[in-house]
């Protein structure tokens, strides 16, 4: 039997049905019905401990791409989802964006045939998390309830963070951002970051955009290519070689979807606009809201596990 090659292989990984799951949750009388679309990696049982990955300002099931082999290596599985206008997931007004996000998960949940998650959250992701632990404490397991933030997501005003800092400037006009942002990271990400795809810059750009998860432990060893092969292999299941044409087949199907909410997380995370339009819901203020989740949570008897 011939060998797949490296090309068959990215075709096969990408589009592999895990990638490319959806749900509807049925509409009502005031609201639409809402698609959402996930990806999911690692193990795909229901009984395996469920861990939703809320990504960065790219919202995006795509992510999940980084972490099948070792999600599979730990036993879990990991559920990457689409937010409102990227993927096939249904486009919402920006005001609605994080309350969609909480009408998503239970029927998530349900959808999965699980009790419980644990969230973990990159980036821009942490505005969702803050919400979805104030507002849905009880989707975390009672007896050992857990959340994690691997980068917090911190408004320019304070982080002084380069570019998101000039798109929350006055400098920056909103209707470029609201209009537009998708397509400029999308060329930064398609024909600048395949510039340098064979050192793995394009999967550490899906990862960026995605706001987090980049480089997995042995993802770069920065030694020779037997080297490099080995920790392709323990980091993403695959050699370099494969990892290289994932990495490219992955962006330009990313980009070939719905990529327009990232102009709403761009004005959203930046609070550019009109203040019921880019409200973070609970947690606007993260140096009063905190104290206060962490409150909530020891009133409930969880207070030590997130």
């Amino acid at each position: 039997m011939a060998e797949t090659s490296d090309r068959d292989f990215a075709i096969e990984y990408v589009c592999a049905k895990r990638m490319h799951r959806s749900f509807t949750i049925p509409g009502t009388e005031t609201r639409k019905p809402l698609k959402v679309t996930y990806a999911i990696a690692g193990l795909e049982n229901d009984d395996a401990p469920t861990v939703v990955f809320i990504s960065g300002m790219y919202g995006m099931r795509w992510v999940a791409l980084l972490w099948h082999a070792v999600a599979v290596r730990v036993g879990v599985r990991l559920v990457c989802v689409d937010r409102p206008s990227f993927g096939g997931s249904t486009p919402v007004p920006l005001s609605e964006r994080i309350d969609t996000w909480l009408l998503t998960l239970p029927p998530l949940v349900d959808h999965l045939g699980c009790r419980h998650i644990v969230p973990l959250a990159a980036s821009a992701g942490t505005i969702y998390l803050l919400n979805t632990l104030h507002h849905l404490p009880e989707l975390l397991p009672p007896a050992s309830p857990y959340a994690a933030i691997l980068t917090p997501w911190v408004h320019p005003r304070d982080s002084g963070a380069g570019i998101m800092s000039f798109v929350a400037s006055d400098w920056m006009p909103k209707f470029l951002v609201a209009n537009h942002w998708d397509a400029l990271s999308g060329f930064v990400a398609t024909k600048l970051l395949p510039a340098f795809a064979a050192s793995g810059g394009v999967m550490e750009g899906i990862a960026a955009l995605g706001g987090g998860l980049s480089n997995p432990a042995g993802a770069r060893s920065g030694g020779g290519d037997e080297e490099d092969d080995e920790a392709a292999m323990k980091a993403f299941g695959m050699t370099r070689a494969r990892r290289s044409e994932v990495q490219k087949l992955g962006l330009k199907m990313m980009f070939t979807e719905e990529t327009s909410g990232a102009n709403a997380e761009a004005l959203l995370c930046s609070q550019k606009g009109p203040a019921p339009e880019i409200s973070w819901g609970v947690c606007n203020d993260y140096r009063t809201f905190v104290p206060l989740l962490s409150e909530q949570w020891e009133a409930r008897g969880g207070g030590g596990g997130s």
